[in-house]
């Protein structure tokens, strides 16, 4: 006689991996944004009036957030960027300090659901690429080896306000020209003497910029 033994083996459910506040922070906002990912830059806006076919990106897998899911801060990307000059002035220089910036999309979570967007570029005046690290400088530090301008951009581009920083503390505040052609301080900074170039870079919406492809 054979004896023969079989056995039942039912097919186990999938597992869901539970994510994360701050994954489903992220993923909340991305769904907000939308599936998008580039973006073209309009060539009438502020600096990039002189940069053709500029073109930015959203990179989602490399985001970080802060004031427990608040702000979401993503690294972008651009295809070709202009950068300001005050003491780089030669095409190396410039090629140089391309190099070295980078740039980040903050969105802050409204009230209603929905999230505010604008940008933050870092121009470094020393090379670094510890400095690109999020977790080094981003929405709520400045490491303090960074040295160089960051600059709050619209998401259409426009110069809100920019910040010279020295050694990750704030040195002084500057804004684009008002529609008088009046310069732009806040009151801290009312006593502040640029230089000829630094006031261009201060002040003006079309400050000294390098632009390499």
């Amino acid at each position: 006689m054979m004896l023969v033994i079989a056995s039942c083996v039912s097919e186990e459910e999938p597992v869901e991996t539970p994510i994360s506040d701050a994954q489903q922070a992220v993923a909340d906002a991305k769904a907000w944004f939308g599936p998008q990912e580039e973006f073209g830059v309009p060539v009438s806006a502020g600096a990039n009036a002189r940069v053709r076919n500029q073109i930015k990106k959203i990179h989602w897998n490399k985001a970080i957030v802060h004031e427990e899911g608040r702000v979401i801060e993503v690294e972008i990307t651009y295809n070709v960027f202009s950068v300001p000059i005050r003491s780089a002035k030669t095409i190396n220089d410039i090629k140089r300090k391309q190099k070295d910036a980078f740039f980040r999309l903050i969105l802050e979570r409204r009230d209603d659901g929905g999230f505010d967007k604008f940008i933050l570029k870092y121009f470094p005046e020393g090379s670094s690429s510890n400095q690109k690290k999020l977790q080094v400088n981003n929405y709520t530090i400045w490491s303090k080896d960074f040295s160089g301008d960051i600059q709050m951009i619209s998401w259409d581009e426009e110069l809100s306000t920019g910040w010279f920083v020295q050694n990750g503390e704030k040195v002084y505040t500057y804004f684009p020209k008002n529609e008088s052609g009046k310069k732009s301080r806040s009151n801290a900074n009312a006593a502040l003497n640029c230089t000829p170039i630094l006031e261009e870079v201060c002040f003006s919406p079309n400050y000294a910029i390098g632009i390499v492809k």
